[in-house]
């Protein structure tokens, strides 16, 4: 199944405690505490093989490795691993309803959130004031973010028009491809790609869902299907001689 937008929920890996804990060197005590590791980030990362977004769950919350814990002996905590998602080329993303990424290049990567800062050991917090430190810090808890990713198509030729005026008969013709077909509105209810071999290159073709008047202010599939013609060079707009 074809997917082309979805909403998650992900979250930063927490940040590490530091530690409290003394060495005895030449008779004299020491702090020797380690600090936390920082939590790991949520990156996204392009990758041009995959089709669409399907391979990752809408509605899921997803969440970055926590930083490790400050030992003695001034070892410092692990950092948490990356949660590194994998999108299409042509993904954006969304948040709060405002576009904050486009990731359209091949090795684009995209930041969501930086992994929670580690808290200090007791060694990180000496200081004039306070040669001996007794205390440490917990790091800082996990940040959470709610964001939509919306896919679009790449093609050389999309092809539009109202609902079963023949788009995916054409696409079928020119590029042997699968498109259902039906003499009824709607057959088409995601995007067919096809593909025409003329012995010079391979042009990709792109049979999109059928538009209803008012589609740009969302009626029926309306900005949906729109949207997919953001990174086509083409357009067909097909019409049916036959039907008014």
């Amino acid at each position: 199944m074809f997917v082309d937008e979805i909403k998650l929920s992900v979250s930063s890996g927490a940040g590490g405690p530091g530690s409290v804990s003394f060495n005895n060197l030449n008779s004299k005590t020491k702090p020797s505490g380690g600090s936390g590791g920082d939590g790991g980030s949520v990156i996204l990362q392009v990758n041009k093989e995959l089709p669409d977004l399907s391979h990752i769950m809408s509605n899921s919350s997803l969440k970055a490795e926590n930083g490790g814990p400050g030992n003695k002996n001034f070892q410092n905590g692990t950092s948490g691993e990356n949660l590194i998602l994998e999108v299409p080329k042509g993904t954006q993303v969304f948040i709060d309803n405002e576009m904050y990424a486009d990731l359209h290049d091949n090795n684009s990567s995209y930041e969501l959130i930086t992994g929670s800062k580690g808290g200090r050991g007791n060694y990180e917090l000496i200081s004039k004031r306070n040669p001996n430190p007794q205390i440490c810090e917990q790091g800082i808890k996990r940040k959470s973010l709610d964001v939509k990713l919306s896919y679009s198509l790449y093609s050389d030729i999309s092809i539009i028009g109202l609902p079963n005026a023949g788009k995916s008969t054409l696409i079928q013709k020119l590029t042997n491809s699968k498109a259902k077909i039906g003499d009824y509105e709607f057959t088409t209810t995601s995007p067919n790609i096809g593909v025409l071999n003329n012995s010079e290159s391979l042009i990709t073709i792109c049979d999109l869902p059928g538009l209803l008047e008012g589609a740009s202010e969302g009626v029926g599939m309306g900005r949906r299907v729109l949207k997919h013609l953001r990174n086509t060079k083409f357009i067909i707009y097909l019409i049916d001689p036959i039907n008014d």
